[in-house]
């Protein structure tokens, strides 16, 4: 075995400039922290997985292999320098053990790893989408159906003009690909849309109910969270940890916590879904294997800031389409009260298809008449952002949203050890929203 893996490192050390094999997918950054990155890829041929990388200014080339052929490659980098710059080429090898490149993009890619955990200095930035992957979807006939394009164009050009440094990240609010989340549906609209940006700035998805996939008879599904992780969504992207339904990453100072709040009601889903009715109530009898996770989660952090995010909203106003529903009135009942005990300071929703935000709330109350500044402790913001993608449900204010509006976009989060900011971004690449909490 080490003589064909001293081979394999000299065949790849003098491969030709040109590849008839093809990456036809990514590659795309997963599972970022401040010492590893995953990076993920699939080819058109079945090759081993092979990644050349080095740090920015060191001479020392490192190697990631694996002498299985496959299409679906996922590479974990571990033992990296935190908040350090990486450059990454990918290799692979024909059926006939002829040298090629998998794709002729060598030495574009890099990423960059996260602060480490704890550091007092820090400043991130993430990208948030929501309810994204409508582009070229045929049944939403009633928005430009290249909107989702637009919406991403009009945050590169927002990014540009205000000179801003990278996202370190993305965060995905769930139903990431419509109608279905199938593998097409994935391709079309979500990895071929944000292609560039993932090769160098990892992206978190969260599940929504159409990653589930579920058809007209909601018989059948793509995918699963319960009775454990399976189908489309899982095949298709990494997770920080066992728990891929929901869990929870640092940059720096900030945690972000991801959760499921589709499938995680269930105490036990059957896959016949013969229990469909058995759900946790709170009983004394009864547990959550996501609220309980939860709980432990919020209690171990003492982080400067954090932030959750999930797709059904607690609060949400929507004339044409209430957002009510046993999703939205079970996240109400059994999550919010965890967050808002643990003093969460952002909540980040997706589903209804608009973008809203809450003053800061307690116990169903908002907590502030300021429309657009606070002071860390006041409550908790909701924000919900469903119109990454498109925009068709109409919004208005209330006695809980001092903003919504009927509009495509993104979300930029900022945080410092100071202060936290959001500025959702419209498709004309505008500042509709924004507001900061002080600490």
């Amino acid at each position: 075995m080490r003589i064909l893996l001293t081979l394999l490192v000299f065949t790849l050390s003098n491969l030709p400039a040109l590849a008839k094999n093809k990456i036809v997918r990514g590659p795309y950054l997963q599972a970022a922290s401040d010492n590893s990155m995953v990076i993920r890829w699939r080819t058109k041929q079945a090759t081993p997985t092979f990644i050349r990388y080095k740090a920015y200014g060191d001479k020392n080339e490192l190697q990631y292999q694996d002498l299985v052929r496959t299409t679906e490659h996922e590479a974990k980098l571990i033992d990296l320098k935190p908040r350090t710059k990486y450059f990454y080429s990918i290799y692979g090898l024909g059926k006939k053990g002829k040298e090629l490149l998998a794709d002729d993009r060598i030495n574009s890619f890099f990423f960059t790893t996260f602060s480490p955990a704890g550091k007092q200095d820090y400043k991130v930035y993430a990208w948030v989408l929501g309810d994204p992957g409508t582009n070229g979807t045929k049944k939403y006939k009633f928005s430009d159906k290249k909107s989702q394009l637009l919406v991403r164009d009009a945050f590169y050009a927002y990014h540009h003009q205000q000179q801003l440094p990278s996202p370190n990240l993305i965060l995905s609010l769930g139903d990431n690909a419509y109608p279905s989340a199938s593998d097409k549906d994935l391709q079309r609209a979500f990895f071929e849309p944000y292609q560039d940006v993932m090769t160098h700035i990892p992206i978190f998805p969260v599940f929504g109910n159409h990653d589930s996939g579920y058809d007209k008879n909601h018989t059948s599904y793509n995918a699963r969270s319960y009775p454990q992780p399976h189908g489309v969504y899982y095949d298709a992207f990494s997770f920080p940890n066992e728990n891929k339904a929901y869990y929870s990453f640092d940059y720096a100072r900030v945690h972000f916590i991801v959760l499921d709040s589709y499938d995680s009601y269930w105490q036990d889903l059957k896959a016949d879904r013969s229990n469909l009715n058995k759900i946790y109530d709170g009983a004394k009898d009864s547990s959550n294997a996501m609220l309980d996770w939860l709980k432990q989660d919020l209690e171990s952090t003492d982080a400067d800031w954090t932030i959750v995010a999930y797709h059904h909203p607690a609060y949400a106003t929507a004339d044409d389409d209430p957002p009510h529903g046993r999703w939205q009135d079970w996240i109400k009942k059994h999550v919010v009260p965890i967050l808002e005990e643990h003093k969460v300071d952002l909540v980040l929703n997706g589903h209804v298809h608009n973008y809203q935000r809450s003053y800061p709330m307690k116990n169903f109350e908002a907590k502030s008449a300021e429309k657009n500044i606070y002071s860390k402790g006041q409550g908790t913001i909701y924000t919900i952002l469903g119109s990454s993608g498109q925009s068709w449900n109409q919004a208005h204010t209330s006695d809980l949203h001092p903003v919504a509006h009927a509009k495509e976009g993104s979300v930029l989060v900022k945080a410092t050890p100071h202060n936290l900011e959001l500025k959702f971004i419209s498709l004309e690449a505008k500042v509709l929203d924004k507001f900061s909490v002080y600490r």
